[in-house]
């Protein structure tokens, strides 16, 4: 999901039907597992 939202956790968390605490607290969780690779930054579109 959050690659079809672009990494854009907010809309991952809506379209999951969870909350934004929620959806943060499972990545951490799965980076702390090494499930999930530590986040990128990703450049500011202008």
């Amino acid at each position: 999901m959050l690659e079809q939202t672009q990494w854009h956790q907010s809309s991952a968390a809506e379209a999951l039907g969870i909350s934004r605490r929620t959806l943060y607290r499972k990545l951490k969780r799965y980076r702390e597992q090494g499930i999930l690779p530590e986040p990128h930054h990703v450049a500011l579109r202008l």
